[in-house]
């Protein structure tokens, strides 16, 4: 079944509207061989002072359990990268990394968009043509259409020049506040106690990347930190950050 989703700009978060009917908006439906679409779109990469596609850059930065990132797909065409037989035997994706800084892999679209951001800054061309439409749909990428549809809401709100780095696009798009100390504590008190028989004494601290286990929220990873907050995309209950103490003290290592 093809995926008709369009994605439409908002003012507030989540900065998007989802539909299937264009209500007579100019909708940009991306297509393989389009100017934005993943093969096409191009960005720099700075170690090679060369520009490669966003599908070679992406299928590059992957590292799975037993191997990556393959930099040799950059010199490949974007579909033979996008085929590479060690994308599928190299076991689960962990991360990926892009001139040596780690992206996490939640929350999932994140890292797609925050390159699909980069590229567009480097073609003022390209992105002034986007911001001309009210739509975008990309049948093969939704999260193209996606990316697309946050860039022009944030550009036309004023907001996209806020967006200076990876943490910042994390801020912008998926922190909530801070979840206060009673909404994280167990409610059943025999958790309570069994959590209390169990937890060390003192703090642990967690670092980006680290997967943890909550006591009521159940798994996550840790995308961001700061001196007083962790944020946690967990798997079930999507982004929260919370109170740094109560992490390092009720959270444990998957």
């Amino acid at each position: 079944m093809k995926d008709k989703t369009i994605y439409c700009p908002k003012a507030e978060k989540p900065y998007f509207v989802k539909t299937e009917s264009a209500d007579g908006k100019n909708v940009l439906r991306v297509q393989p061989d389009d100017p934005f679409s993943l093969t096409k779109l191009e960005m720099l990469v700075p170690s090679l002072k060369k520009e490669f596609s966003l599908a070679n850059i992406v299928q590059a930065s992957k590292v799975f359990e037993h191997g990556g990132p393959y930099v040799d797909l950059y010199g490949a065409t974007p579909a033979a990268a996008q085929d590479d037989p060690r994308c599928r035997t190299s076991g689960s994706l962990v991360r990926y990394t892009f001139e040596n800084t780690s992206y996490p892999l939640y929350p999932a679209e994140a890292f797609l968009i925050w390159f699909v951001f980069l590229a567009l800054r480097q073609n003022r061309v390209l992105s002034r043509k986007l911001c001309e439409y009210d739509g975008f749909s990309c049948e093969k990428e939704p999260v193209l259409a996606l990316a697309y549809g946050l860039y022009v809401a944030l550009a036309r709100n004023g907001k996209i020049r806020a967006v200076e780095t990876f943490d910042d696009l994390i801020d912008l798009l998926y922190n909530q506040d801070v979840v206060v100390m009673k909404e994280q504590k167990p409610k059943d008190p025999d958790l309570r106690k069994s959590l209390v028989l169990r937890q060390p004494s003192r703090k642990k601290a967690f670092a980006i990347g680290d997967w943890i286990v909550h006591p009521t929220i159940g798994k996550g990873e840790v995308v961001k930190k700061d001196a007083k907050t962790y944020t946690i995309f967990f798997k079930v209950a999507g982004p929260k950050t919370l109170l740094k103490d109560f992490v390092e003290k009720q959270c444990h290592l998957m």
